[in-house]
């Protein structure tokens, strides 16, 4: 816990020169690990349901119950929710990722002698929740181009309103339009950066806060720690909810904006 950083270490390099960080590292064992659960519960599952199969089916209900409320179409809705699903499992196994006993104090020693943390948080790095957004919009106005793509760019570029001007008022009014839809653009900037930001910096705080309790003194090494780290869970599961929600909500209003 205390090799805690904002940036991850670099622990080799690919062609030489594309680096290859602890948070890939972590993402990628998240992954691998997301992929045997998942496995596992496909060929495991029954009628009769254990305990764990219960809470799984309890989060997918929920989440599909919010995907069809976001989109009236049932196919785009069971769409949606393989993305918003797979997001919340990323998320919410990388927030904990931290948290797990020794993982931060696992070190490699690089051939120049330097010794690096193999793991790191992965959404505790700016990039990674950076590339998660960069999905969730990419998706998004992909999605909304295929539908109607000359309605949805008049979404964010309103000439036509002042092409049909034929008045003073009518002109303004149009000009007027044409710079809110301007304005939407700045939208769509401020959600990769609202959206990666709140991930980045609730897990990132999350685990600094840890850190200083723990190094204040021998003490409070042990028992002092215990409910930030609680908080720290409850954080990340929320935060998983959040980004997933967020992101369920942007497609479809895009999507919403160029249908009738």
């Amino acid at each position: 816990m205390e090799n805690i950083s904002i940036s991850p270490d670099v622990v080799f390099f690919i062609l030489g020169f594309i680096p290859i960080t602890s948070s890939h590292i972590a993402l990628f064992f998240i992954t691998m690990a997301l992929t045997l659960i998942s496995v596992y519960f496909y060929l495991t599952a029954s009628l009769v349901p254990t305990g764990l199969q219960v809470v799984l089916e309890g989060v997918y209900e929920w989440f599909m119950e919010k995907a069809s409320a976001a989109f009236p179409d049932q196919k785009r809705a069971e769409r949606a929710l393989a993305l918003i699903m797979t997001f919340f499992l990323v998320i919410i196994f990388a927030n904990l990722f931290g948290l797990l006993p020794i993982i931060n104090s696992i070190v490699v020693h690089l051939s120049s002698g330097q010794a690096v943390s193999l793991f790191h948080t992965p959404t505790s790095h700016l990039s990674m929740t950076l590339a998660f957004t960069l999905i969730t919009l990419t998706i998004t106005h992909v999605t909304a181009l295929m539908i109607k793509p000359l309605k949805y760019i008049g979404n964010f570029f309103k000439i036509g309103g002042i092409l049909k001007a034929r008045s003073f008022g009518g002109f303004a009014k149009a000009i007027l339009e044409f710079l809110l839809g301007l304005l939407d653009i700045v939208g769509e900037i401020a959600k990769l950066i609202s959206l990666s930001c709140r991930l980045f910096g609730n897990v990132l705080a999350g685990e600094l806060m840890v850190v200083v309790i723990m190094s204040l003194t021998v003490a409070t090494q042990f028992i002092f720690p215990m409910p930030f780290i609680i908080l720290g869970i409850v954080s990340g599961i929320i935060q998983a909810i959040v980004f997933s929600l967020l992101s369920l909500n942007y497609i479809s209003l895009a999507m919403a904006s160029v249908e009738e």
